[in-house]
Formats: structure tokens, sequence, C-alpha cells
């Protein structure tokens, strides 16, 4: 017990060091979590409606994905993952395949259409059903619920914000990065409505068409992938001063591809082999009911049609013949194996557990990343050694702390004015931040040819500095350079 108490002390400095970065945000992450709640709140009240009235079509099993896909929602864009996605593609990845691979489809299987409307309140529910049945809302329904629609519209979304100009341009404002997470978590809906195919919805297509779309997608997401992985120079310059933990920019890029090869490919391959073998249980389904056609069908027109009406309803539970439940449509009682009923649960259950791992993991990560920006603007030319840095200032924990400088200069001849920026790694807390560097390592190279300067002090902290004039490099003093906390 003593020890315990002991402890105590520790664990609260500890917290209070680790809160700043984590409420950093904080102005940006309200709004969201608050429309996050509210969407879970309209959900759960038209679930609950449903699943008295229906309830073996609206489980429980409806209500944990919808759920799940707004928690995953939460973490990408409404905690700590969010700020570190700004200074490591390798949390940047994390971040959009939560948006894309996971959210989107555990949202889908909520089969969201009904309880969302269900649950508004009387007066809104009323105009918003009217707004949705207006031939422009089905018109345009029609076409974005198209399959070819959701999967151009997913390619064209994934390649156009990875290119580097955009990439980049998402990065510096907030507007932009907004709209790129917009166009990631829209356009994967649309991708992955035709292929989850939420009740009551149709596709145009027959569900085997879905396994060449996926296999397509992932084909894409691997070529991307590819590229990030192998290349041998940092493709996005404001990465190329970033470290995750202890990998260098080109590695964190390298970590960047792998996230997306592996994850991604695997969340494909996964509703393919489901798609697959729905699809010949589907076969399976409607030649039982062929060759079992005398008894379960009536004579002339009336037969044809309850025949065709059973072969549409067991479309929806397509399955093996390895245990079945019984249902009546009329005097008739077929039976529906439950292959179909186990296949859907277990593809629910790959996704919330492969959320809950992305999910700690990115919490992990950004719990585990502590880091800071150093940036170098003021100096002056002294003779026999250039330009040269003597203020700057640390932003960290959402704070911004002035530095002295003394031993860090420009290499080149010439240079009258120079500004420098720098990522801070393994920064506990603010105060270890003071001290002599030294450079370590060889560093990487910016896709435009300045070199990165990697420097660490006697506590351990590392410091990734380039310097953004055109033509400069840096260049430290004998013994190192020497930086401190100004008050």
């Amino acid at each position: 017990m003593a020890h315990g108490a002991e402890a105590w002390p520790t664990l609260i400095a500890r917290g209070a060091e680790v809160w700043p970065a984590l409420t950093a945000h904080g102005a940006e992450a309200w709004p969201a979590l608050a429309g996050l709640v509210m969407t879970a709140a309209t959900y759960a009240r038209g679930w609950w409606r449903l699943s008295r009235r229906t309830p073996g079509r609206f489980g429980a099993g409806r209500l944990g994905a919808f759920l799940g896909g707004l928690a995953v929602i939460a973490v990408a864009l409404a905690s700590p993952l969010d700020e570190l996605a700004e200074q490591s593609l390798s949390a940047h990845m994390v971040q959009h395949q939560l948006l894309m691979m996971l959210a989107p489809p555990l949202l889908w299987l909520g089969a969201p259409s009904a309880p969302m409307l269900l649950g508004l309140p009387r007066r809104i529910r009323r105009p918003v059903a009217v707004a949705l049945a207006s031939r422009l809302a089905r018109r345009v329904a029609h076409l974005v619920a198209h399959p070819a629609f959701g999967w151009l519209s997913f390619t064209l979304a994934f390649w156009t914000w990875h290119a580097p100009p955009l990439y980049e341009l998402a990065l510096r404002s907030h507007a932009w990065h907004h709209l790129e997470h917009t166009c990631f978590f829209a356009s994967a809906l649309l991708f992955w409505r035709p292929v989850i195919l939420p009740w009551p919805g149709r596709s145009p297509w027959p569900r085997w068409m879905m396994i060449p779309y996926l296999i397509l997608a992932d084909l894409q997401n691997t070529v991307l992938a590819a590229i990030l992985t192998f290349s041998d120079r940092v493709i996005y310059p404001a990465n190329a001063i970033v470290r995750a933990g202890r990998l260098s920019a080109l590695e964190d890029q390298a970590t960047a591809g792998v996230i997306m090869w592996v994850p991604g490919s695997l969340v494909f391959l996964v509703a393919a082999v489901w798609l697959a073998i729905e699809t010949l249980d589907g076969v399976r389904a409607v030649r039982g009911i062929a060759a079992a056609g005398a008894s379960i069908t009536a004579v002339g027109r009336a037969g044809r049609a309850r025949s065709s009406w059973i072969v549409r309803f067991l479309r929806k539970f397509p399955s093996s013949t390895n245990g079945a439940r019984c249902v009546r449509i009329g005097r008739t009682v077929i039976q529906i194996p439950k292959g179909a009923r186990n296949m859907r649960r277990l593809m629910m259950a790959v996704l919330v557990v492969g959320s809950a791992v992305a999910v700690l993991a990115g919490l992990a990560a950004a719990a585990q990343s502590r880091t800071g920006t150093l940036k170098l603007t003021d100096g002056s030319v002294a003779a026999g050694i250039g330009y040269s840095w003597g203020k700057g200032t640390l932003t960290y924990g959402g704070k911004t702390y002035p530095v002295k400088v003394d031993g860090l200069s420009v290499g080149e001849v010439g240079v009258t004015r120079a500004s420098a920026l720098g990522t801070v790694k393994n920064l506990e807390k603010v105060a270890d931040f003071s001290g002599t560097y030294v450079a370590v390592g060889a560093g990487a190279t910016v896709a435009g040819g300045a070199d990165v300067t990697v420097m660490r002090n006697q506590n351990g902290v590392v410091v990734e500095m380039t310097s953004t004039t055109q033509g400069a490099s840096l260049k430290l003093g004998a013994d190192g350079i020497r930086m401190t906390l100004a008050h």
C-alpha cells in the first residue's frame, strides 16, 4: 500500500505532461465528437424501435457494427492520431486506413438507412422522408449508388490526394486537410455500399461481380503501396524531417507503404472470400429450390410468381447445407441453411476485431511518439562563419517556447538570411530539450535535394533539421550546437 501511495504522485505528474498533447486539437475535436455522438444517438433510437419489431433483421450485431464504425471515425479524426498524422506519414496512413477501409464497412453492416430515418424526431422525419422520396433525390441516389460510380470515385480520391502537391497542400491548410478526409470517407462509403449491400439496398450488378470489383481496387492499392515501400527517395518533402520513433524519414515512408499494403489488402481479401462463398452458396440454394419445386410452388401463374419470390428471398440468405432454420411462407415450410448467417457473423467479427487492433495501434503510436516542432528564423552574419542562428521557437504540447541557439550555421557563403525547420522526437518533458546536440547518422534527403541533419542531446532527444532556404545546407560547430529554452 505504501509503495502504491508513493507511485500516485509520479502517475499524476506523468498525466500532467501527456495531457497538453492530448488536448492540443481539442478545439477541432469537440465538434467532430459532438456530431458522432448525435449520429450514434439517432441510430440507437431508430434501432431500438426496429429491433422490437424485427429482431431477426436488426439484432445487437447491427448496433455494434454501426457504433464500432463511429468509434473508428472518432479515433481517426478526434484523437492524438490526427495530430501525429501531420508529422508522420505512417501515422497518416493509419488514419486513412481507418477512414477508408474499416469505418465504412462497419457503418454499412449496421444497415443505417431505416434506423437513422426512424431515429429522427417526428417533426424532422417526415420532411426528410419526403425529400428522399423526391424524383431528383432518387435520380441522384441511383447514380451515386451504382458500383461503377463508387469504384471510380474511390480510385480517383485515392490517387488524387496521394499526389505530392495535394498532399503537401493538405498538410499546410486545415481547410484542405478536412476536404481530403471528406473525400476519402465519402468515396469509401460509395465504394463499400455495393459490397456490403445493406438492407434494403439493391445492386444493378450480380453479387459475383463484386469479386473483380474488389480485386481491381486491391491492385491499384498495391501499386501505390509498392511505390511508397520501395522508393529510395522521400516522395513527400514535408515528411523528410519527420521520424516515427527511431525510424528515418525514408523508413517512415516504407512503413506507411506496408501499412497500406498489408492491412488494406487483407480487408479486400476477406471481403472477396466472403462474396465468393456467398455466391457459391447462393447457387446451391437456388438449385435446391429447383429440385424441390413441386413441393413448395403452386400450379399456374400464382405458383410461378411465388417461386420467383422465394428465389429472391433466399438470395438474401445464401447458405450452405450444414444446419438450417425453418421459415413459413403461407402454407409452405422451407428450410434456410445457416451458412450465410454464420459467414456474415464471421465477416462482422473480422471487421470489428481488425478495427479494434487498428484503433489500439493508432492510440499506442500516438501515445508513444512525443514530438515537437522547432523553427529557426532569427540570425546574423559573422565574418568567417557566415549566417548563423541565435533564436528560434519550440512548439510542444500545444505551447510555444522561445529557444536560444549557439553553433548552428549555413554552410554556403553569401547567404544573408535563412530559415530552418525541424522535428523534435523522444521529448518526454519539455525540460529535456535543453542541452548540447551532436550529429548522429547520415540523415535523409528531401526529394528536392536538401539534406536533413539529425542531432541528439545528452537526454536522448532527437532533432531533425533542414534548411527551408533553397540551396542552403546546415553546418554544426566542432563541438555540436547548444540549444536552451529561453525564459
